[in-house]
């Protein structure tokens, strides 16, 4: 997730959502006066400079103000602050106005709040399963990756070592409903996207002829280097990052 979502939001929630309430009528004010208000495009533009900025408690201000204005990306920023101030009920608030209009990180995090059964509502992965979805065909990478994480499934060997085998079971047959019915599709897309997890998967299934393919080790072989390749490519941006 972006960086708005540290721990640091914590303090810079607290100061500011209780003002934002006056937002109100600092416009009224400002009509009075002839200053035209900021639109909550302007709003949302200001908070993302802010939030560049490093300034958290105007960025959470502004984004609060441009969210309460029906702006739909500020929505989802809202929803994710409330998240990490461990405010599930808040953060679903939001991501459903977002989602109400078809804003496909609103609908990711509907589906994230159900998988994990938070937001007031309970735990739910057929739910899950369907906001993944509605975002992913969107083409939101984080549904498209979730949704292939959950085909690709978790290592039932190392879940052993850490849970017992009722549990690892249910974890395996929650990931089957957020999967879907075609493994290979769902894996694909992502792959297709340059996810590596999903690169690395289609690996091994044309190595061992899992989803029905045929066997090819020299396919097998192109993907695996797409993926180091990839892979490289992203540890020289952390590089790049911390000499920043």
């Amino acid at each position: 997730m972006r960086g708005w979502m540290s721990g640091l939001w914590l303090l810079a929630l607290s100061c500011c959502v209780p003002p934002v309430f006056a937002e109100s009528a600092a416009s009224g004010v400002a009509a009075a006066s002839g200053v035209a208000a900021a639109t909550p495009e302007e709003d949302f533009a200001a908070a993302d400079k802010a939030d560049k900025d490093d300034d958290m408690i105007t960025s959470t201000k502004l984004y609060k103000r441009s969210a309460d204005g029906g702006h739909a990306e500020a929505q989802v920023r809202i929803g994710h602050i409330f998240y990490s101030a461990s405010d599930s009920v808040g953060a679903m608030e939001y991501f459903r106005k977002a989602a109400a209009q078809d804003n496909a990180g609103g609908q990711f995090g509907i589906g994230f709040l159900y998988e994990g059964g938070e937001g007031g509502v309970a735990q739910d992965f057929v739910e899950a399963r369907k906001w993944y979805v509605l975002a992913a065909q969107q083409g939101y990478k984080l549904a498209i990756n979730k949704l292939a994480d959950a085909c690709i499934g978790p290592d039932e060997n190392v879940l052993l070592k850490i849970h017992s085998r009722l549990k690892v079971d249910k974890m395996l047959a929650d990931a089957t409903v957020l999967c879907g019915t075609d493994p290979y599709a769902v894996i694909k897309r992502a792959a297709d996207l340059d996810y590596v997890a999903g690169i690395l998967a289609l690996a091994e299934a044309y190595r061992s002829g899992k989803y029905g393919l045929t066997s090819d080790p020299q396919q097998a072989a192109e993907l695996t280097a797409r993926a180091n390749k990839l892979l490289g490519k992203e540890e020289k941006k952390v590089k790049k990052k911390r000499r920043q």
